[in-house]
Order: C-alpha cells, then structure tokens, then sequence
C-alpha cells in the first residue's frame, strides 16, 4: 500500500509549525490483537527524511502519528516538550456540527471521527497552560478525556488508519494556516454559555430531522450518518419509538435529495451503532467494556517500561486513579480498579522499550560520532596512562552498550576506579550514565530486595569497593559477578520470573591493596585515577561518548579482553593483591630461614604438607588450627607457584606440596613480622 496524499500530510505539516524543520514522528501497531513491538518506532526528523520508513510501516499495519507540541528530539516523554504549538480535541464518538470558534484544521481518523485543531499564533512556552485549556476543550466537546497531555500523539493527515477490517485514509479536510490564535483567545470564547454557541435541538429527533432535510449538497450522507446514530442512542433511552425514527428519518433524508437505496444503505447501520454506544445499552458486562475501552483508546498509548518494569501512557508512569475518573466521567460505568490496572499492565507489555535504548539510539542519530572522543576522556579527562587501562574504558563502554541492546549477554567483569579521595570517581558513573540510571549496591548485591533495584538501573556502583571484596564476601559477590539473569517478582507481576540483565558493574576505592582473591581477579579492571576528574566535561561531552561506544558496539567491537590483554591484567592486578599476613613468614621458612619455637626448617626440595606450614612456619600446634588457616596457608603457597600433588613420602600418604619458591613480580605491604606472629603460641 502507497502514501498517495503526502501533499495533504506536508500541508498539514506546514500549517501546524512553519518554522519547524523537524517534527517527532511515532507510529504503533493499528491491531489491537497482535501488538508487534517492531511497528513501535519513534522517528525524529523531517518528513522527507523520514516518509520512505513511515510508508513503509504503515503498510505494515502500524499507525502514523506526529507529536502535536514542539520536543527537543531527544525524546516524546513530558520532560522533552519544549512548547506547545496549538490546542486539539479528539472527537472520538463524531466531529462536531458546530464548533465555539472555527478550527484552524480539521483531520478525519475514520468514520466521522476525528481531530480539531486551533492553531497559535506563537508557541507557547507556559507549559503549566497546556493541561487546563485542554480540558475546558474536552468539556465543551465531551471528546476523550485523556487528551491533556504535553507529549501527545495524534494520527498523521495522509497516511492510513489500519484499525478494522479495511484501511482508512486518514484526511485533512479543513486547513486554513492563517487561522491562528493565542491560548487565551480558544479559552475566552469557551465561556459563552454553550447553548448559545451551537443549536441545542440536536438532542431531540425532531432536531436531527430538520438537520437531514437541510442538509447542503454533498454533506447530506453524513449528516443522515449523524442524525441515524444519536437517534439510536435516543431509542436505547426510551426517548423516541424505533419504527416511528426511521420511518421520519427516511423521509426526511429523501426530502434532503438522497434517493431510497443511499438512505437503506446508511440510516439501519447508523441506528445500530448508536444502540450499541449507548452506555444504558450495553449489552456486554462493563468487564467486557473496559477491555474494549482500553483496547480501542488506550492501548495504541501504552508501553511498558523495561527498566522500571512498570506501565506508561503517553511515556509518563499511568496515574490509574485518574484514568479510572475519565473512563467512568466519559463512559458511564463502574471501573473495577483491579481489572484496570491488570488489563492496562498487559496491554502495555505488549510494546515495551527501554529508554537506556531510546537514548542511545537518539545520540546515535543525532550526534556524530568522533574516534577519539573515548581517548580523550581516557587520557586527559580520568588522566590513565597506562594503554591497558585505556582499553578497559573502551571495552567497559561498549559493555554498558551491549547489555542495553543485548539483556543478560556475558558481562562478568567490573571497571574500577582507584584514586584518592576527593578526585570525583562516583560523580564520574553519575553523569556518564546519567543519575537516574546509577545506584550503589551493597556488600555483596545479592539480596533479594535489591533485585529490582538493580534491574531499575544502567550501572552500579561498589563504593569503597575493598569492603565488598572482604575474605568473607568474595565467594559471594563473584557468582553475582557472572550471574546473567536473575529471578524475582516485580512489583506488577504475579510470580517469580526470570530477567535478563541489562546493568553493567562498577567500583571506586582510594585503597592499594584491596583485592583479597588471586583466583578471582581476572574479573576486576584497576585503572588508576591520578587527578581530579573533569566532571563538566563530562557532562558537556556524554552524548559524544554514548555516540561513539554505539558506534563501536554496531561495528562489531568486542567488551572482553583478548588473550594477549587477559594476560597483562593479571600480571597488573597483582598490584592490587592484599596478600596474607603470612606470606613473608612462610617465605622466609621455605628460604630456609628460622622456625618458630620448637619446630623444624624446610629443607630445600623436599615435599611437604599443609600441616607442616601451619606447625613450623606459623607456629600453631595441632588441634588449634581451622580450615580458614588451611586456606590460607594454601593461597600463600599457590602464590609462590607452588603445586599439590597426590603422593606418599616416607610411608605417608597425602597431598603434598612441590617446586621452587617464586616471588611474585610485586610484593605487598606487610605489617607483621615473623617474630610478632610466634611470639602469640
């Protein structure tokens, strides 16, 4: 299906904004029934560079929408609307007869519904204006009661309205782009009293009759249309006997000049549909009602929020107290406040999006990216002049990137920051990641009231990170580390479900040794920090370093390390290694060095156990010992490049401990000495 009235959606274009050289564009899936979040796209720029995709969709079975007010392009939610440009009523039950001051455009959706607009003369910047002008307009029309909000969407002049079992063009059949006026103007003439404004004789038959005989050439069809569905609506009200309204109807259409078989074409289906709008009439449970209520009004408006794993409208939070008022003020039933919130949720997670996503996918758009902007926050902004360290940066970047548009891929590392206190390092992940998108988590991360917390963010934090990498927490926040999804129960869910996670990890510390297991640190990026970091920078800079991590992600850039990188970390992280108290001591024995009182020397080569440390190095008899002193001791041993094997030594079986003693390429700071530890046994 082609677009064959682009000239009445650029004429359209031009009236609402003729200064604007882009608009916000939005379409969604027009079948109720199949929701396909591919049709949920927010396109921000002209309609020329945008109408291939728009046809394109809405031959799909996507609506086309434009947003009404004036946005930043960065966005379609409250916070980026940056004026309004005109005030509008949905007309969602029929156009109206008679309006309080002539429209400055008219759009028909379908039917006889459709969209008034009055155009300003000025946008307006008074946002705090928008809401209550909008909804004096929908008193005076009784139009949809939800139509108040800044961010609104209303369908597109010129492209199909998809809803039903055939397509739609969607007409501009008004347009006048001198007809303008100031915000006060549209309010002011809402105070003449409405009977006043337009003929009250409408709510009777004998006034829908006058206006079938009267009706001007070439609008005598739709009035019939009109006149047969508020006439059916009376009949359902006991107001008018059903015979007798059609009988006069026909009549007075053919008066009018429409010949027999126009009026039995249109005048029984008219009458049927007003019946069947009818609130007193419905022959449905109102259950049954507000789910087509919803369907019909609200679900082409709803998304869910991923990160916050609640319902929108209109890209705000759902206020479901005042959705219930509209739906009872504007429909006449009682809403079940559970079954509201239940059906909106599952409408809503029908098209979900994430607005980590949006915001990539707008800086992308819209700022081009540089090849070196990431080097210059590497070196001159965080100051890291080890090229390792520049290459974590990168890689943590393209990280965040991918858990955004790829949940729950592989992401078991975590980017630290290690500087002195003071230099910005958590304000740093603020205003790169944005502060509603950053959290810290505690020691280990792992609590299950946490949970959602954490899926609410982008990053997060491990402030002070030598307490969460502690001895007793290390086991623990490693399987956090490589965990990829988690189970919990969100707030509007009714069980436990898995969620894939779309956070990436962080760390600050301002100590030098604070990391506790050698055989976990390959997990851990140390990048030192030497000098305040530029944090204007930062945030005068963020799009341009979002833009470009995209980049890299889209070209296929990978966010773990290869081998050759693998291999200097670890000899890196060393660095960072807080070894055992007793390392020098258990050194000094297998150099040959003194025993503790009353215990023997190594003799060099020859094998020994755990046990023997522990009683000649350490100096702790038998019995006084635990398994964490075992541990210990093992890391020690291991750290030297010592290996156990499966062996027996004079008669004795067991596993003993082999190989030449080799220091570590770095040693760490050691506050005991080897006399202050036996001297306590």
């Amino acid at each position: 299906m082609q677009n064959f009235i682009v000239t009445e959606t650029q004429q359209f274009l031009q009236a609402l904004d003729p200064t604007a050289e882009k608009f916000t564009f939005q379409t969604f899936d027009d079948n109720s029934s199949r929701k396909d979040s591919a049709l949920v796209v927010t396109l921000h720029g002209s309609l020329e560079q945008h109408v291939e995709t728009l046809n394109r969709l809405n031959a799909k079975g996507a609506g086309v929408f434009v947003t009404v007010n004036s946005t930043n392009f960065k966005g379609r939610k409250a916070e980026n609307i940056i004026n309004y440009r005109a005030l509008f009523v949905d007309n969602d039950n029929h156009l109206p007869q008679d309006y309080h001051l002539q429209p400055s455009a008219i759009v028909k959706t379908s039917g006889n519904k459709g969209h008034s607009y009055w155009f300003l003369r000025e946008p307006s910047t008074k946002l705090e204006a928008f809401k209550p002008s909008q909804v004096r307009l929908i008193q005076r029309y009784n139009s949809d009661a939800c139509i108040h909000d800044l961010p609104r969407v209303l369908r597109l002049p010129g492209f199909y309205h998809m809803k039903g079992d055939e397509p739609q063009l969607v007409k501009l059949i008004a347009c006048d782009a001198a007809l303008r006026y100031t915000t006060e103007e549209v309010t002011k003439a809402l105070a003449t009293p409405q009977s006043q404004q337009t003929t009250s004789t409408t709510t009777t038959l004998d006034g829908w009759l006058e206006k079938v005989k009267n009706a001007a050439d070439g609008e005598r069809n739709s009035t019939l249309n009109q006149a047969g569905y508020y006439v059916g609506q009376l009949i359902t009200q006991g107001a008018v006997d059903e015979k007798v309204a059609k009988s006069q109807l026909t009549v007075a259409a053919m008066e009018s000049g429409l010949d027999l078989e126009e009026v039995a074409s249109t005048l029984p289906r008219a009458i049927d549909d007003g019946k069947a709008s009818n609130p007193t009439s419905f022959s449905k449970s109102n259950t049954k009602k507000l789910l087509t209520i919803l369907e019909d009004e609200y679900s082409h408006r709803l998304s869910w929020d991923v990160l916050q794993q609640k319902p929108r409208v209109d890209g705000e939070l759902i206020d479901f107290p005042t959705v219930e008022m509209d739906i009872t003020r504007k429909h006449d039933i009682h809403v079940d406040s559970s079954k509201l919130s239940s059906y909106m949720t599952a409408l809503a997670k029908e098209q979900p999006f994430n607005p980590v996503v949006e915001y990539l996918e707008a800086v992308a758009a819209e700022v081009e990216p540089s090849p070196d902007i990431i080097d210059v926050l590497a070196s001159d902004v965080l100051g890291l002049s080890d090229p390792l360290e520049r290459v974590y940066l990168k890689r943590f970047l393209i990280a965040a990137v991918a858990r955004a548009f790829e949940p729950g891929c592989k992401v078991d590392t975590l980017f630290i920051l290690k500087g002195k206190q003071g230099t910005g390092k958590t304000t740093f992940f603020q205003e790169l990641f944005g502060k509603e998108y950053f959290a810290t988590v505690g020691e280990t991360g792992n609590e299950r009231d946490e949970l959602l917390t954490l899926h609410q963010k982008w990053v997060l934090e491990y402030g002070e990170f030598e307490n969460a990498a502690s001895k007793k927490d290390v086991s623990a926040m490693k399987n956090f580390l490589s965990r990829q999804v988690d189970n919990f129960r969100a707030p509007y869910g009714s069980r436990a479900e898995d969620y894939p996670r779309r956070f990436v990890l962080c760390g600050t510390t301002n100590k030098d040794q604070f990391l506790f297991d050698e055989t976990g640190n390959r997990r851990f990026w140390v990048a030192n920090i030497p000098h305040s970091i530029n944090l204007l920078w930062v945030k005068a800079h963020r799009a341009e370093v979002w833009s470009a991590a995209v980049a890299l992600y889209k070209a296929g850039q990978q966010w773990w390390l290869t081998e050759t990188e693998q291999a200097l970390q670890e000899s890196s992280t060393k660095t960072y290694e807080a070894k055992s108290i007793w390392f020098d001591i258990i050194d000094a024995w297998l150099q040959g060095g003194k025993a503790c009182y009353g215990g023997e020397r190594y003799k060099e080569g020859q094998p020994f156990l755990t046990k023997d440390v522990l009683l000649n190095a350490i100096g702790k008899p038998a019995g006084q010992w635990t398994s964490a002193d075992e541990r210990n001791v093992a890391k020690v041993l291991k750290a030297l490049e010592l290996e156990q094997k499966e062996m027996r030594v004079n008669g004795i079986k067991g596993r003993y401990w082999v190989g030449t003693p080799k220091l570590p390429e770095m040693q760490a700071v050691w506050v005991n000495t080897a006399n202050d530890v036996c001297e306590d046994f």
